[in-house]
């Protein structure tokens, strides 16, 4: 039996998302920018974890090095990890 995974086109502020739904989100828009303070890497099979979206922003983004942004306004999710142990 095939499961079909979920791909969302959007992250909406204020919603619970599977740790695998945010990493397909981040696959299929390569120019989404996820911050997270407690998961370096998202897992494509991870069906248990829950990931709150703590905030979604429009902003331009800048860095000091040399790496050259470019000069349009990102969308910036910032989510937090639920701990839905028992």
């Amino acid at each position: 039996m095939s499961f079909k995974q979920r791909v969302f086109a959007d992250l909406e502020k204020g919603n619970i998302y599977t740790e695998q739904d945010i990493y397909n989100f981040c696959v299929s828009n390569g120019e989404a920018i996820v911050l997270s303070e407690e998961t370096s890497e998202f897992n494509p099979s991870n069906q248990t974890i829950m990931h709150f979206v703590k905030d979604k922003t429009l902003a331009f983004l800048h860095s000091g090095d040399s790496n050259n942004f470019p000069a349009k306004r990102n969308v910036i999710y910032c989510v937090k990890r639920i701990d839905n142990r028992t």
